[in-house]
């Protein structure tokens, strides 16, 4: 079995603040943790931002429509 490391709570921090980023408004995102910089906020959307324009691209592209 593979050590397990430790977690700190920035991780937590961390982990959450990713996973709330496509489903909660930066303004609430900045209550909820505090931040006063609209940049942390959007620090942590980065990654659902890139998802989001993947799953758009992926719903617009006559190849995937040729599909169907």
């Amino acid at each position: 079995m593979p050590p397990v490391l430790p977690m700190t709570t920035a991780d937590l921090r961390h982990t959450s603040a990713t996973h709330t980023a496509g489903s909660i408004s930066e303004t609430d995102r900045m209550l909820i943790y505090g931040w006063k910089d609209p940049a942390m906020a959007r620090h942590y959307s980065r990654q659902a931002a890139q998802q989001n324009a993947i799953e758009a691209h992926r719903k617009a592209s006559p190849l995937e429509n040729l599909q169907k």
